[in-house]
């Protein structure tokens, strides 16, 4: 076989899976400059340098994936498969010349405009030189035409009128509305659906506020940069570079890095929330309220994206109700939903006794929030415990004023507490509080065995064992960690989906670390704590382990009963 570019097919022959990863890395570069006309040699380099990346990343893949899977996320795909960074794993990679990478790219390249209709290779004359130009073909400009972009949805905020109520599957919700409110529901046309439009426009004529004094609050800690939003408002700034070398320059350069992987990471998160700040002044001391729509499983969720009840915790906390004077009763379950907020997941009694136990936590906080931020920022939702903390500071000051602070509550295992209904499973019912008298914390009950489990293996097991249970025992086991697997348990999420889980919470605690520790401090401490979370889930939730069999025939057995 001879021809223009030829002496490129040893390099793509050493390609790992062959054509079908060659195919699917030069169409998108192609289909991604298709609107346009590029020159020929650029395009062909793109092509080849991305061919010689996906090279490397497979065989990162195939030799280390799970550490890939982890480096997805804090890496960008050329610091990935960069040689050096192989390196430091133990893995060789070649490294191709300009020369290399431009004759892939153009026998790629001659290949694709002879086996498709997508681009056309045209010789032009630019001067006393001739080219050749990258092109559409007229099929495919005739595609492009025909196929306008998509426009994204707006990203609305709260109403300042009432939303439309729903008297059909269409016609309610915002102002220029024009989905249903089922999604993808189009089936249920002519269904009986009094409840759902009865909830629906209950939860739309529900009128909320945005408490100014909260939005000031949240403002002042943005632009001060006070650590109480998930990132900085200003990412960290790059130092002027060092005269000398050595050590100097080595550090200059890791905070160079530093600062631009904080930008790549979290431009979205600042954008997010200096979005909602400036909506949240525009609606500050205003009625408003919110459409909604259900999703194809029944769930309800508001159809606006910016200062929603559904949103962020500073979000929620910056809505409250029509303010009305309260008496003690109000008083108390105000006490037990700030020890929600805070993280206590005991009893009704308990919640209330560690509310009356706080109240000069809960009133210092209210007090001076900024001043004493160490009162209310360890909180699990702490702008929401913060706006509880008011609440209370209101009534103990004059029971008489009027408080709007929303008293939140979260079914406990709602996901498996239906589950259990469907199946009939007796154990996980009385496990999710369906059923019973008294409280049960299943995800502490989880937490115990687990714990129980690693002591067994911290006194008994073999070396290796025990340097893995008296890690974990030293990080912490406790429901947040085990909430995770066991609710997804009952949908089918099994050992690697759990130890992935574990990996990332292991690799957000120690950051820094390089690459080519990934294996032994990330994954197999995953892998070995995953494996003992499966073992308590078989024991404790023998019938929710099987969503696909016996579950599955009962949901069916009772919707065709109702549906007939």
């Amino acid at each position: 076989m001879a021809g223009p570019h030829y002496c490129a097919l040893p390099l793509l022959l050493h390609i790992p899976r062959g054509p079908a990863a060659i195919v699917s890395v030069v169409l998108p570069v192609v289909i991604d400059e298709i609107s346009r006309t590029r020159s020929h040699r650029p395009l062909a380099k793109a092509i080849g340098t991305a061919i010689e990346r996906e090279a490397r990343g497979i065989l990162l893949q195939d030799e280390r994936q799970r550490t890939l899977e982890l480096m997805r996320g804090r890496y960008s795909r050329t610091e990935i498969v960069n040689p050096r960074m192989l390196q430091s794993m133990g893995i060789a990679a070649s490294t191709w010349t300009a020369t290399d990478r431009f004759e892939v790219g153009a026998l790629l390249l001659d290949l694709v405009a002879g086996a498709t209709e997508l681009i056309e290779l045209v010789p032009v004359t630019r001067g006393k030189r001739r080219a050749l130009e990258v092109r559409p073909t007229a099929a495919t400009q005739a595609v492009i035409k025909a196929s306008p972009h998509r426009q994204l949805p707006a990203k609305r905020s709260p109403m300042l009128v009432p939303p439309r109520p729903w008297h059909s599957l269409d016609g309610g919700g915002h102002l220029g509305n024009t989905r249903q409110l089922i999604v993808r529901g189009r089936h249920l046309a002519g269904a009986e659906l009094a409840i759902q439009l009865q909830v629906a426009n209950q939860l739309q004529r529900q009128v909320l506020t945005v408490d100014p004094w909260m939005v000031a609050i949240q403002q002042q800690a943005w632009n001060e940069g006070l650590a109480l939003f998930p990132v900085a408002r200003n990412p960290p700034e790059v130092p002027p570079r060092p005269q000398g070398g050595g050590q100097a320059m080595r550090q200059w350069l890791e905070r160079c890095n530093e600062a631009r992987e904080d930008r790549r990471l979290n431009l979205g998160k600042r954008v997010r929330i200096q979005r909602a700040l400036d909506a949240m002044e525009e609606l500050a001391g205003q009625p408003c309220w919110f459409a909604y729509e259900f999703d194809w499983r029944g769930r309800i969720y508001t159809a606006h994206r910016e200062v929603t009840h559904q949103g962020p915790d500073w979000e929620k906390a910056v809505l409250q109700l029509p303010a009305k004077p309260t008496d003690e009763t109000g008083f108390e379950w105000m006490l037990k939903a700030a020890a929600g907020h805070w993280g206590i997941r005991g009893s009704w009694k308990e919640r209330l006794r560690w509310g009356r136990d706080n109240l000069p936590l809960l009133t210092g906080a209210a007090e001076a929030p900024l001043q004493r931020m160490e009162l209310w920022r360890d909180a699990k939702d702490p702008w929401q415990f913060l706006q509880l903390c008011r609440g209370v500071l209101s009534w103990l000051q004059d029971p008489a004023a009027p408080i709007g602070c929303p008293i939140r509550l979260d079914q406990h295992a709602s996901g498996l507490a239906i589950l259990a209904a469907l199946t009939r499973d007796a154990k996980l019912a009385a496990a999710t509080r369906l059923t019973g008298k008294k409280p049960v914390d299943l995800y502490g009950l989880m937490a115990e065995r687990t714990i129980k489990l690693l002591r067994l293996d911290l006194e008994a097991g073999p070396p290796h064992t025990q340097r893995l249970a008296a890690e974990w025992l030293d990080i912490g086991i406790n429901r947040s960690l085990l909430k995770g697997p066991t609710m997804t348990s009952v949908y089918g999420s099994g050992f690697w989906s759990c130890s992935d889980a574990l990996s990332d919470l292991l690799l957000r605690r120690n950051p820094d670390l390089p690459p080519r520790d990934y294996e032994w401090r990330l994954v197999r401490p995953a892998n070995y704590l995953a494996r003992i979370i499966g073992q308590v889930l078989r024991a404790e939730l023998p019938g929710g382990q099987d969503p696909a069999g016996g579950g599955v025939d009962h949901a069916n057995r009772d919707a065709g009963g109702a549906g007939s």
